[in-house]
């Protein structure tokens, strides 16, 4: 199956990627070949129904698709933010998916509902501020070199990252797990609320909060501490 582009509504800038029939240069036998499309331009990545993702930076933006079933993802760029899904009859149906995002540059990066979405070392993700957020199982596992972080993990999810930045803010609430001792920062101020947990590396100064408890692992040595507690929670500096 091939895939084109169509404009649903100038005025919001959305765009869907629908199917059309198998062409020359790609191979499809029972759905399970490789389809490629431009996608419009966006910097914002959003994936659920547990399609496994893979960021790659390129200078055009486009998405290439594999794997069992892939005929029923559905594609929807709305006003720069490019989200992947299962179509209507197909939730939570994308286990066996991978696609592959080229973008252009990248502000959010989001995973939900058992999505994985993830950068190797190569790709790196740059950028002045990044978003990432995950929930419902979803992970997110990216290499990164930012200036600023801002972290949402809840609901079972997971958030690795690793590389640096000068700042990070997180908030890890109701089972989430972020996983950030790989990623060194010089100021870090992180919540965990209802069980979360958070591993962080800084340097500078860090400001911790836990609410209805859960767990902070500080590695870095930071000099500058204040740590806020309510209902209990565990802050531990390695």
């Amino acid at each position: 199956m091939a895939y084109f582009l169509t404009s649903n509504n100038k005025k919001s800038n959305k765009y869907e990627i629908y199917r059309s029939q198998c062409n020359s240069f790609i191979n499809c036998p029972n759905g399970v070949g490789q389809v490629k499309q431009n996608v419009g331009d966006f910097s914002s990545v959003v994936a659920t129904d547990k399609i496994q993702v893979e960021l790659i930076k390129s200078d055009e933006s486009l998405v290439t698709f594999e794997g069992q079933n892939h005929e029923n993802v559905k594609v929807v760029n709305t006003n720069g933010s490019l989200v992947l899904k299962m179509n209507t009859l197909n939730m939570l149906q994308g286990g066996n998916i991978s696609v592959k995002v080229y973008y252009k540059s990248l502000n959010n990066v989001e995973a939900k509902k058992g999505a994985k979405v993830f950068a190797t070392t190569n790709n790196t993700v740059a950028a002045d501020h990044l978003k990432v957020y995950a929930s419902e199982g979803g992970l997110v596992d990216l290499y990164t070199a930012v200036k600023t972080a801002e972290i949402k993990v809840t609901s079972g999810a997971t958030i690795a990252l690793y590389g640096k930045a000068n700042k990070q803010e997180i908030i890890s609430n109701f089972g989430g797990k972020y996983e950030g001792k790989d990623f060194k920062t010089n100021t870090t101020v992180v919540t965990v609320n209802g069980g979360g947990k958070a591993d962080v590396y800084v340097t500078d100064s860090i400001e911790t909060k836990t609410r209805g408890g859960g767990v902070i692992d500080v590695y870095g040595k930071p000099e500058q501490r204040v740590e806020k507690k309510m209902a209990g929670g565990t802050v531990n500096f390695k």
